[in-house]
């Protein structure tokens, strides 16, 4: 839908608030997150205000507020230059707004109970950024309750592969296992509606079984997951099934095939994103690429832990020892530990441990 709707004349997306909103969502689906402001603005022009009046212009009535809150529903999936308050702030303004329309009430392409748990999911991946692990799971058990009761098989296995996430962080392995394998379990009852984010258990999947050394287990999850993640150019599972299937190779001696493997994916629809698969790259390709890496990428704010590079960030340290910087090593392990042991990252906070013990013996 959205190649297809590139090819129609500029002026028929500002005739149709609902064919905009329509490849608006399927852009933001497929990861073609920079062509998906123009349709929302054609949304606005259309209505000849900000989406933004929906949260504050009493006179507004109801079918218009509710069209131009599915406009914010969308811009909030979208990168945001606002600082994460103000994101938290926005999320929470556009479900009350929500939560003032009766669920029957139909914006442009959903009605308003099918946009209910897009929203509580955003609020999970707020909380999860903010490294608010309760919360977040709180939020994403949330959204799958309310993701069953509107068939939404996409935000379901969505939020199962969040939630699973949430404890694999905090070490439990065996609850993340069952709760990936749930998710699939439900996918294969779904059949012929089946979601390629189930590619997000495949990819936690293939991580737990490699860290159970199930490399036959791993191996084969990682690869299902690559066919499903491909479907929509989805990046949140490109990365971490890249990094595992360069992994194996790694363990299997072949080196040049895990950089091939690396060094396929660049440019993602959200700069940064890729941090894991570039650092890791650098390492492989030994000491004259980490020293040229460090020198060019690295910055204080990159240093400094947050729940989304932290593993990197180990990462980096490796980097670090491997080019000569011990001392700047030790401190940056002890800098995720800190992190980690105050947000309960118990994962993260073992391979910190592990790490600072191994380069802390080194002469």
């Amino acid at each position: 839908l959205f190649e297809m709707a590139s090819l129609l004349p500029p002026d028929l997306r500002k005739k149709s608030p609902r064919l905009a909103i329509s490849v608006a969502w399927a852009g933001l689906a497929s990861n073609h997150h920079g062509e998906v402001p123009a349709w929302l603005s054609a949304i606005e022009a259309y209505y000849g205000m900000p989406a933004e009046n929906a949260l504050s212009d009493q006179t507004l009535d109801q079918s218009k507020r509710a069209a131009l809150l599915e406009v914010l529903v969308i811009r909030l999936q979208l990168p945001s230059p606002s600082s994460i308050a103000e994101q938290g702030k926005r999320i929470l303004a556009v479900r009350e707004g929500l939560n003032s329309l009766p669920p029957e009430q139909i914006c442009l392409f959903n009605p308003v109970g099918n946009l209910k748990p897009v929203i509580e999911f955003n609020l999970g991946l707020h909380a999860e950024s903010t490294g608010d692990l309760a919360l977040a799971a709180q939020t994403f058990v949330e959204t799958l309750n309310l993701s069953r009761q509107t068939q939404n098989n996409n935000l379901f296995h969505l939020a199962a592969g969040h939630l699973a996430n949430l404890h694999f962080i905090q070490g439990q392995l065996h609850a993340a296992r069952q709760i990936h394998e749930q998710s699939l379990s439900e996918a294969e009852n779904i059949g012929a509606n089946i979601s390629p984010f189930i590619a997000i258990s495949h990819a936690g999947l293939g991580l737990i079984h490699y860290e159970w050394n199930n490399l036959v287990a791993a191996e084969s999850h990682l690869n299902e997951g690559l066919v499903q993640a491909r479907l929509w150019n989805q990046w949140e599972s490109l990365i971490p099934l890249a990094l595992g299937r360069a992994r194996m190779k790694v363990r299997a001696g072949q080196i040049q095939e895990a950089l091939q493997i690396l060094d396929e994916w660049q440019s993602p629809p959200v700069p940064g994103t890729d941090l894991p698969l570039r650092t890791y790259a650098a390492l492989l390709r030994g000491p004259d690429s980490a020293s040229a890496w460090l020198e060019t990428n690295l910055t204080e704010s990159i240093l400094q832990p947050n729940p989304a590079n932290e593993a990197s960030l180990l990462t980096i340290a490796r980097l670090m020892e491997t080019t000569g910087q011990k001392d700047e090593a030790l401190k940056l392990l002890q800098d995720i530990i800190a992190f980690a042991k105050n947000g309960d990252r118990v994962h993260t906070l073992l391979q910190a441990d592990v790490a600072l013990s191994l380069i802390a013996e080194q002469p």
